[in-house]
C-alpha cells in the first residue's frame, strides 16, 4: 500500500502540483480536502504519513485544525506541516511552520522539508526490512537439537532486542562419535552486531571443519588462533569477541575446549553444578595472542553447559539481580549437552584424572 499525504486547503492548486512533482519517485499517493471538517474526516479515514494544512480555511482556522488533530489519539504520531501563516496563534501544534513572503520561498522551503521527510522515512522502511530479514536469518542459522542413545543437545537463544550479538553452532562427526561446536558473544545487539556475527560464525565454522578433518594443527586452540588471525586480516583494529570452541570425544569420554574471553562454563557432576573457570584473551584483542586448549575427562559428568556472559551473569546470582533492579540486560544463549549414562556405557575411570579450576556451587 502506498504512503498517503493529505493536503487540506481551499485552493490546493499550486501546492498540489508541487507535491505531485516532488513525490514522483516515491511510493506516495496525494489526497486533498477543501475544508477543515472534510480534512478531519479524511485524516481519520486515510491515516496519512503527512498532513499539510493551509492556515486560511473557510470553516476552521488551519492552526486550530492542526491542534485538534495533534490532540487526538491518532494525531499523537502524526506529522503536520502548516503554511500560509501570517502569525502563529498560541497553542498551535504542528511539526513545521512555513512563514514565507512569496510562492518562490514557499516552493523552496517546502520542497527541502518534504524531501528530508520522505528520504528519512524511506531509509527507516529499508532499515526495518533489513532487520526483518536479519532476524529471520539469525534463527534460520541456529542448529537443531540432537539426540541419540549417547547424548542429547538442547539450546537457549534469547536476544535482548530483535537481533542478538550471540551465536552458536554444533554438529556431530560422521559416525556420531564426536560433537564439535562453538559459542561466541559479540558486543551489542543491533544490525551492526549482526553483521559481525555473520563474519565470526563463518570464520569459526571454517576453522572447526578444518580441525575436524585433520587439516588444522593444534586442536581447538588452533581453531581460535586461526580465527584471531583472520580477524586481523580483514581489520587492523577488529572489535573483540568472546568465544569458546569445544570437541566432545564420546569414544574417549573426554572434552577438549579452548576459550577466548569466555570466563567459564558449567558441568553437573554427581548431582552438583560446578563452574569450570578459564582465562584467555578475547578474539581480536591482540594479533599474536596465544590460546591454550584443555582436555578434561567426563567421568561421572551428566551435563555440560556452554553459555554467553548474559546467561552466566544470571545463573545463581539472584541477589545481585534484585540489587541491580533489572531482570535481564544482555543477550542470553547456551548450549546444554546431556550425557546419557549407564553402567554398560561408562568407560573405565582414568587413573589420576582430575578437573582443574573447578568451583562447586552449593
Amino acid at each position: 500500500m502506498s504512503d498517503r499525504i493529505l493536503l487540506i486547503s481551499n485552493v490546493p492548486g499550486n501546492v498540489m502540483g508541487w507535491l505531485e512533482e516532488w513525490t514522483s519517485k516515491y511510493d506516495v499517493a496525494i489526497y486533498t480536502a477543501n475544508t477543515g471538517l472534510e480534512g478531519l474526516q479524511q485524516f481519520e479515514k486515510l491515516h496519512p504519513i503527512l498532513t499539510i494544512i493551509d492556515a486560511c480555511l473557510s470553516d476552521l482556522n488551519g492552526m486550530s485544525l492542526a491542534s485538534i488533530i495533534k490532540d487526538t489519539q491518532a494525531g499523537d504520531e502524526a506529522t503536520i506541516y502548516l503554511y500560509n501563516l501570517k502569525k502563529i496563534l498560541q497553542n498551535t501544534k504542528a511539526d513545521f511552520y512555513f512563514v514565507v513572503d512569496s510562492d518562490r520561498e514557499l516552493y523552496d522551503s517546502m520542497q527541502a522539508q518534504l524531501h528530508s521527510f520522505l528520504e528519512k522515512r524511506s531509509m527507516e522502511k529499508m532499515h526495518s526490512s533489513e532487520i526483518l530479514r536479519a532476524e529471520k536469518q539469525q534463527y534460520d542459522q541456529l542448529p537443531s537439537p540432537i539426540e541419540n542413545n549417547v547424548f542429547k543437545v538442547s539450546t537457549l537463544f534469547s536476544p535482548m532486542a530483535k537481533l542478538s550479538g550471540d551465536c552458536y553452532d554444533y554438529w556431530t562427526g560422521e559416525d556420531d562419535s564426536g560433537l564439535y561446536g562453538f559459542l561466541f558473544d559479540c558486543t551489542g545487539h543491533d544490525i551492526v552486531s549482526f553483521s559481525q556475527v555473520g563474519m565470526i560464525r563463518s570464520f569459526l565454522k571454517k576453522s572447526c571443519k578444518m580441525f575436524q578433518i585433520g587439516l588444522l594443527e593444534g586442536g581447538t586452540s588452533g581453531v581460535l588462533t586461526e580465527v584471531n588471525g583472520d580477524l586481523f586480516t580483514v581489520d587492523t583494529n577488529p572489535t573483540p569477541v568472546a568465544a569458546i570452541v569445544f570437541y566432545i570425544n564420546f569414544r574417549d569420554n573426554t572434552l577438549e575446549y579452548c576459550t577466548a574471553g569466555i570466563p567459564s562454563f558449567f558441568i553437573r557432576q554427581e548431582g552438583e553444578i560446578k563452574i569450570i573457570e578459564s582465562s584467555n584473551f578475547l578474539l581480536g584483542f591482540l594479533k599474536d595472542s596465544q590460546f591454550h586448549s584443555k582436555t578434561m575427562p567426563l567421568d561421572n559428568i551428566d551435563e555440560i553447559i556452554f553459555s554467553s556472559d548474559g546467561f552466566s551473569e544470571l545463573l545463581f546470582h539472584n541477589d545481585d539481580i534484585q540489587e541491580a533492579d533489572i531482570a535481564k540486560h544482555d543477550d542470553v544463549s547456551a548450549i546444554t549437552v546431556w550425557l546419557k549414562r549407564s553402567s554398560a556405557e561408562q568407560p573405565p575411570q582414568q587413573e589420576g584424572a582430575k578437573l582443574d579450576n573447578v568451583i562447586a556451587l552449593n
